[in-house]
């Protein structure tokens, strides 16, 4: 498990790149407020730590929140939420700083060493000379002393062989890198235009045999909200502001009251306000769930998908 000052370290990163992504792109935090549905204290707290030293918030509803402020920012939500798991871990180093404000590729989010790139340069090490070893200070009979030099310059006869091999781990690197691109290039003339593969599959996201639920009261104390169950009644729920309250749902659900100074998470994904019909109140079978969680993968793939 982490230690404390870690996350709470990697937590000041990631709120940090947050905070300079959203200045760089002069958005107003008052967008991020209203989007993430943050009080403005709470919304400052976010600001310096994530909240991921705060007692009142669990890793489901952070999550949430980065997702919303990503989509504000116009950065990959999976790739923000990532972030934040790496933060809660205390291993959070600077990724949405290197890919969104330093324009790094995404394969560069944690800097990994290149084991290829790692034994070209050894090989190019080994081809340079010795330090001092023509020296033209030593006199004559230095050298005479020194049989080991002779055997040197001798095998100077080598450096076209290892120069051989070094030009050949070039090619393989070159080889292996182009092998691993998800785009072909085809050659037309003297220009080479990129051909995309196909379209990825959308990440499908399918609901257990329970379904989660969590109302969290952000704006304010719930007072109450009245929460239906399978084929339980109707019962009312009085939420202490930035409480959570969690229910389990097999077959159907109905919120009613206290919607819009609430959050509801189905299994961490939140539900929007369009889901509030003209009564004022939501309601979701396990049929109307799956088809909504459908929409998400697909607007998904969409929302990624390069322009023609």
């Amino acid at each position: 498990m982490a230690d404390t000052e870690q996350v709470r370290n990697a937590g000041r990163r990631l709120a940090t790149d947050l905070r300079d992504l959203r200045e760089a792109r002069k958005i107003k935090p008052e967008s991020i407020i209203k989007a993430t549905r943050l009080t403005v204290d709470v919304f400052e707290r976010f600001d310096e730590s994530a909240l991921v030293d705060h007692p009142a918030f669990n890793r489901v509803y952070i999550r949430s929140v980065v997702a919303s402020y990503a989509r504000v920012l116009g950065i990959d939500e999976d790739l923000a939420c990532r972030g934040l798991d790496e933060a809660l871990d205390g291993t959070y180093a600077g990724g949405i700083r290197r890919v969104y404000i330093e324009g790094l590729p995404v394969d560069e989010w944690s800097e990994p060493i290149d084991s290829d790139d790692a034994q070209l340069a050894d090989a190019l090490e080994a081809t340079t000379e010795t330090p001092g070893l023509f020296d033209k200070d030593e006199s004559d009979s230095d050298v005479a002393h020194k049989p080991g030099i002779f055997a040197l310059l001798g095998n100077r006869k080598l450096i076209p062989f290892i120069l051989l091999i070094v030009v050949a781990l070039a090619i393989l690197i070159f080889i292996n890198k182009s092998s691993s691109s998800d785009v072909e290039e085809t050659e037309i003339g003297n220009s080479i235009i990129p051909v995309p593969g196909p379209p990825p599959e959308p990440k499908w996201i399918l609901l257990g045999d329970s379904i989660r639920f969590d109302i969290i009261a952000t704006t304010e104390k719930l007072d109450p909200i009245r929460v239906k169950v399978d084929s339980d009644s109707l019962r009312p729920y009085w939420i202490e502001h930035l409480d959570t309250l969690t229910f389990y749902v097999r077959r159907n659900v109905i919120f009613r009251r206290e919607l819009d100074v609430a959050d509801i998470l189905m299994d961490g994904y939140l539900l929007p306000d369009t889901m509030i019909d003209s009564s004022g109140q939501i309601e979701l079978s396990r049929e109307s769930a799956q088809t909504w969680l459908d929409s998400l993968a697909v607007k998904e793939v969409a929302r990624n998908r390069p322009l023609s």
